[in-house]
């Protein structure tokens, strides 16, 4: 038995993300991520990875709650990038099978793209 399956035969229900929030940031890093989902554990250590494939960028995460972990993104390359977070023990092995889309943006793309935001909330 691999060393994945034993830590995952010792709880009932497997970790899942539904949504992380925000999913756009600039280039520059520093976007704090917030990803949603059920049965986050305080047991482990969580980290968030980063990229469409290995070698993925890998930066600590924070637990909050059963259902709320969250990191803070490195910086990164103009365009969509994948993000899911995971056990540190469990890298380069993706937690769950629920890998979500973050697009980085380069600044002045970033801008048009809040000041959108924001006049769509205007309307």
């Amino acid at each position: 038995m691999s060393s994945i399956q034993s830590h995952f035969t010792q709880h009932e229900a497997y970790p899942s993300i539904s949504s992380v929030s925000p999913n756009v940031g600039p280039v520059a890093g520093g976007t704090q991520l917030t990803f949603v989902g059920d049965y986050f554990t305080s047991e482990y250590n969580y980290v968030c990875l980063v990229g469409k494939e290995a070698p993925y960028s890998v930066v600590s995460a924070q637990y909050h709650s059963e259902t709320q972990v969250s990191c803070t993104l490195p910086v990164g390359v103009a365009g969509e990038q994948s993000v899911t977070v995971t056990p540190s023990w469990a890298q380069p092995v993706p937690f769950s099978n629920h890998v979500l889309s973050f697009t980085y943006y380069g600044t002045y793309a970033f801008i048009i793209h809040l000041a959108n935001h924001q006049w769509n909330q205007m309307l």
